[in-house]
């Protein structure tokens, strides 16, 4: 039977396997080089009288040069020069360049030091039946000595 304690002890495994599955699907937004746009909804547009202080992140892989609203923001959406042009001055867009690499050494660390925590505390639990088998032998032997 499973004791809660071993179910315990699954949960950070089953954690760490679907943590590392997603550094497999990425997209644009985790390149080392990237164009970062934050904008506001289009809806600001549509009805100036709506306040709404929602922002939504735009990312390409553009060359630093090319690195504008129009390019980034609107290389999915179809939308009018006009559009462009009133919705693109609301909009804040950032060359960066970063280093991944860092950022997954640091995580593969984390969860290398997690995964030996995980197999410590398996092998304690090996353990423990052992040691509490010693101590029963012992207690029963003084038990009936005495």
């Amino acid at each position: 039977h499973i004791t809660a304690k071993q179910v315990m002890l699954f949960i950070p495994l089953i954690l760490m396997i679907f943590s590392s599955s997603s550094f497999v699907f990425c997209g644009d937004e985790f390149e080392d080089y990237r164009c970062k746009c934050v904008c506001p909804s289009f809806s600001v547009l549509q009805d100036p009288s709506v306040n709404e202080t929602n922002r939504r992140v735009y990312v390409d892989v553009v060359p630093p040069d090319k690195c504008s609203c129009q390019r980034v923001v609107f290389r999915s959406i179809q939308a009018s020069p006009d559009f462009q042009e009133k919705f693109c001055p609301r909009c804040v867009c950032n060359y960066e360049v970063r280093n991944t690499t860092t950022m997954k050494v640091v995580v593969i660390i984390i969860m290398v030091a997690i995964s030996l925590l995980f197999i410590y505390m398996s092998f304690l639990l090996c353990l423990d039946p052992i040691m509490n088998q010693n101590t029963k032998s012992t207690t029963t032997a003084s038990a009936t000595g005495s």
